[in-house]
């Protein structure tokens, strides 16, 4: 292709691998550059720019917008083109080339295909794909800016997950001594059956209804990231995994699609294997292993006495005990104030058998949520009353007057930071309608009225085992407590009167 030598340099701005191979399709075209890395100054980048016919941030993302700021008296006067598919630049035109850029450079066919989706509007229409970049004959279109968070995230999941999935698969075919040549073809025969028909491409057991063979690779990936990520896909195809084994040893595939649900959600806790046996079988949707197992089984006045070996240890208990229930583990009060020890409490969490977290409202949490959902980690919200906060076991109704607006300002906060639920304790039941109905994520009643999505008490409250008096908001639906006593005196009784251990409770 004829490039005039008149023609002004592009200059592209960063080091990276979309930088390297921005240089190497220009010098495949014979079109002039320069580059211009941090090293080599402002005083470079301010003479560079004013010379280019173009300058190209191939900068990542989150350094964009502050680039642009700071460097913006430097960077000339003409065009300014970014390629992020995510972002918008004040200033700058998207300019988003749909492929991947690894290591390595590629042949100048493929280059020459790569698919251009440059930002529609005022800057797109003043610098078109065209008028930037006249010598490149790649496919071009032009996409709304308010569309690009969708058209991205898709590409990610297309392009970068598959490639996290396909590296994960070549650690284990060569662990297992498969040469590299076999699963280098069947990665072709996968990108063409996607290339021939996408609707079609997939095949397999979950295609087939092979529900032994998906339970055989939950159960060889566990509890850990790679069986949630097994997981996740089977509920984004529709797929669950049938109880074939009357609920005994297998979990769900997908444990939180009770949240999903239109029927009221019911739950209760569980801190023990013998108890979660029988809640097991019980129509529940699902078990909290609160940190008040703290008060309830150690008799501390506080949840804030619960810590992660705690919850970890009971959490585990739980599990095995209840291998079909969805259980969720409150990440406790001394995890909830810095982001990287409130994931590595949550990982603990969910490696002991929990399938999400709860994490309280609390004024410091904010990071810690935003963390947890940066991790992947499923988070469960609670607002009204936080225990955590209280540490003489005063618990008080929360809400009521102008506080209502706090607590409806922390549900709505909770929700857009990624929460699936929110447990509303001990507020007004006018304030828990009222969250209910302003929230598109269920809500689990605790003391919070009838209107929420669902209720859930503690289970010790509620068969009348919890001593003292109780909140206003439990109903003793049993009376565990006098059966226990009476079996208890009727032990006493038997052992001193000599009829208990009888001849055939003894071995000869």
């Amino acid at each position: 292709m004829e490039v005039s030598e008149a023609a002004a340099p592009y200059l592209v701005v960063g080091g990276g691998r979309l930088a390297r191979h921005l240089a190497h399709y220009f010098d495949l075209l014979g079109i002039t550059h320069t580059g211009w890395v941090r090293a080599d100054g402002a005083d470079a980048l301010a003479a560079r720019a004013d010379a280019a016919r173009a300058v190209l941030l191939a900068l990542p993302d989150d350094a964009l917008e502050t680039f642009v700021r700071e460097h913006d008296a430097r960077l000339g006067p003409g065009p300014r083109v970014h390629f992020s598919g995510a972002r918008s630049v004040r200033g700058a035109t998207g300019c988003h080339p749909l492929g991947s850029f690894g290591a390595s450079m590629l042949p100048e066919a493929t280059y020459r295909s790569v698919h251009f989706v440059v930002d529609e509007g005022a800057g797109a229409a003043a610098s078109g794909f065209d008028e930037l970049f006249p010598e490149l004959p790649n496919p071009h279109s032009t996409m709304p800016e308010s569309w690009k968070a969708a058209y991205h995230t898709a590409a990610v999941m297309s392009g970068n997950f598959t490639a996290l999935l396909w590296r994960r698969a070549a650690e284990v075919f060569d662990r297992l001594g498969l040469p590299d040549a076999a699963w280098v073809t069947y990665l072709d025969t996968v990108a063409h059956n996607i290339r021939a028909d996408v609707e079609g491409a997939v095949t397999g057991p979950i295609v087939r209804g092979d529900d032994g063979t998906v339970a055989a690779h939950l159960a060889e990936l566990g509890a850990g990231p790679w069986g949630g990520v097994y997981r996740a896909f089977l509920g984004a195809a529709g797929v669950t995994v049938p109880d074939s084994s009357a609920s005994a040893d297998r979990h769900p595939a997908d444990a939180l699609a009770v949240f999903r649900s239109s029927r009221p959600i019911v739950a209760t806790t569980a801190y023990d294997a013998s108890t979660a046996a029988i809640l097991d079988d019980m129509p529940l949707d699902f078990l909290l292993v609160g940190d008040s197992v703290a008060m309830v089984v150690y008799g501390h006045r506080s949840t804030r006495r619960a810590d992660v070996d705690m919850l970890a240890r009971h959490t585990a208990a739980v599990r095995r005990g209840a291998p079909s229930k969805s259980i969720v583990a409150d990440l406790p009060w001394v995890a909830t104030r810095d982001p990287e020890l409130g994931v590595a409490a949550a990982r603990a969490l969910l490696g002991a058998g929990a399938d999400a977290v709860k994490l309280e409202a609390l004024p410091d949490s904010w990071e810690v949520l935003a963390g947890l959902r940066r991790a992947g980690v499923p988070v469960m919200g609670h607002v009204g009353l936080l225990p955590q906060l209280v540490e003489t076991g005063d618990f008080r109704v929360a809400g009521r007057g102008e506080a209502a607006e706090a607590v409806l300002e922390a549900a709505r906060l909770q929700e857009e930071a990624g929460c699936f639920a929110l447990v509303v304790e001990c507020v007004p039941r006018e304030l828990g309608e009222a969250i209910t109905r302003e929230r598109t994520i269920p809500t689990i009643g605790i003391g919070a009225g009838s209107a929420t999505s669902g209720q859930i008490l503690v289970l010790n409250d509620m068969v009348g085992l919890s001593p003292g008096l109780s909140p206003r908001f439990v109903r003793e639906f049993g009376d565990a407590a006098t059966p226990l006593a009476d079996a208890v005196r009727a032990y006493v009784n038997a052992v001193r009167d000599g009829s208990f251990p009888a001849a055939d409770e003894a071995y000869e």
